[in-house]
């Protein structure tokens, strides 16, 4: 990055220029050293380590060997270029329990994410501060307003896609993105990870076996492929962190990898009293 700054009126041989650089998202600092500052010249900062849409703050200042004395700051700021939209994402079918762990659910070579899964995704985008910023869909397509300003730098695009509880009730739509772990145990409240509109990273709260969230699938190996399409014919484009290789999408398919179709239950009553697989489409 070129800028310019303003140097005091001084013997250019005494001057020395200190850069100093803070990455408002990760809190990383850098300061870079020049040395015998010339008039005139023109000084090119390499950039701390960004990600799209995280902000850095360069701060200037002179020193001058011979006086020592210190010039006033000058400050600047610089603002990593997001990318433009990989695709248009679509909120999330929610599935239930008895759907998620029927063995015919994921596709072939894909399966339901674990809590050690997730896990080694968190690490790699640097942590669960400040992880919303990095995963959830930016604008307000979907989203309401938040506390926190998304960004998906990331690229993940996490939509508020909501919940529906066991009796039914569905709840949280642009306010809340919940995905499955495996193993999720019957009859048993399960952990679910979600990001709310005052969410910073994931909270990890018990909801209910029978109720319906969102499925992100992680591909077995780690060998990346351009998109995956579904028996619906629904494309996922598919990104790589690490190891991992996650579609970029949430599942929209109506059926089990062998072709038999998944209910599709709305009403609340049926949805609570059933036992098999099923699953939800967000109005």
């Amino acid at each position: 990055m070129d800028f310019n700054i303003e140097q005091p009126v001084s013997n250019p041989n005494t001057l020395k220029l200190f850069i100093i650089q803070f990455n408002v998202v990760t809190l990383k600092f850098d300061i870079t050293y020049f040395d015998n500052v010339q008039d005139a010249q023109a000084f090119q900062a390499n950039l701390i380590s960004a990600n799209p849409g995280e902000q850095i703050k360069l701060t200037s200042i002179y020193y001058d060997t011979k006086t020592n004395r210190t010039s006033k700051p000058q400050y600047f700021d610089y603002t990593k270029p997001i990318p433009p939209p990989v695709f248009s994402p679509l909120y999330g079918y929610l599935y239930n329990g008895p759907c998620i762990t029927n063995p015919l659910f994921a596709p072939n070579g894909w399966h339901v994410p674990s809590r050690a899964d997730l896990d080694i995704l968190i690490d790699y985008l640097g942590g669960n501060y400040m992880l919303a910023h990095k995963i959830c869909e930016s604008g307000s397509a979907h989203w309401n307003p938040s506390l926190y300003e998304f960004l998906n730098t990331a690229l993940f695009y996490a939509i508020p896609s909501g919940g529906r509880q066991d009796n039914g009730n569905y709840w949280d739509k642009r306010q809340m993105w919940a995905m499955w772990l495996m193993p999720a145990i019957i009859e048993q409240y399960v952990s679910i990870p979600n990001i709310g509109l005052a969410s910073n990273g994931f909270s990890f709260n018990n909801y209910w076996f029978k109720g319906g969230y969102c499925v992100r699938f992680l591909k077995d190996d780690a060998n990346l492929i351009n998109k995956f399409t579904d028996l619906d014919n629904n494309e996922y484009p598919c990104i790589k962190y690490g190891n991992q290789v996650w579609m970029q999408q949430d599942y929209i398919c109506s059926k089990y990898k062998d072709g038999s179709n998944i209910p599709l239950i709305n009403d609340n009553s049926a949805w609570q009293n059933t036992n098999s697989g099923a699953y939800f489409i967000v109005p």
